[in-house]
């Protein structure tokens, strides 16, 4: 709740639903995951999403507010989970076949890291992390600067060579899209997205949401 960029937009009204709804009905449809978490922060001003998670029978886990790392490394083992999809709650419009793609690539192979943002050619708001916790708990103890706990897989990338990390891409690069939640303005072109709609937002894959907005989103 407490994003400097826009204060409380997780559960920002959206069409009459909090915002972080409807990435919770698009993971609901995955075949390839075992459960979902929501993963907040234990300050007071999260209180608010440990209810919403109440209300929807959504499992919720608490810790701390900067290490996100240490956050999602907590859930996991609370959960005992081999591996996390990691998906960040600004991301509204989640396609979860992509989701089930890392997921079942992870499980295809004795992998650390399965991501499509590196190199990214899926629009931000779709990206996906599938982190072994094993990997995730080696990563961690190593994690030096603050930039490193907040974002949790820069140290992947920044020390590759340590890793097994196996990349998905588009054929097509959409990259420049963007379908994440930043500001009051992406908050108004989401809701305009929404409303371009004739079914569920979760039946819309990625390219179909690129289709419905094309020339009109960059």
């Amino acid at each position: 709740m407490s994003s400097t960029r826009l204060f409380g937009k997780v559960l920002m009204d959206v069409k009459g639903r909090p915002l972080l709804s409807y990435l919770v009905d698009s993971i609901r449809q995955c075949a390839n995951i075992d459960g979902l978490v929501v993963a907040t922060s234990n300050q007071s001003e999260d209180d608010a999403i440990e209810e919403f998670c109440s209300n929807l029978k959504v499992n919720c886990f608490r810790g701390d507010l900067e290490n996100t790392a240490n956050r999602l490394l907590k859930s996991a083992v609370s959960k005992n989970c081999e591996a996390i999809v990691r998906v960040n709650g600004d991301s509204p419009l989640m396609d979860y076949r992509l989701i089930d793609k890392g997921s079942q690539l992870m499980r295809s192979g004795r992998w650390d890291l399965v991501t499509n943002t590196q190199p990214r050619t899926f629009p931000h708001g779709m990206s996906v992390e599938v982190i072994r916790t094993s990997a995730l708990e080696n990563a961690e103890k190593h994690m030096s600067v603050a930039y490193q706990r907040e974002h949790v897989t820069p140290y992947f990338y920044d020390h590759s060579q340590e890793f097994r990390i196996r990349s998905f891409t588009s054929m097509i690069d959409f990259g420049h899209f963007n379908f994440c939640v930043d500001t009051e303005q992406d908050l108004i072109r989401i809701s305009a997205i929404l409303d371009g709609m004739d079914r569920p937002h979760w039946q819309y894959g990625y390219e179909d949401i690129i289709h419905l907005v094309s020339g009109t989103i960059n």
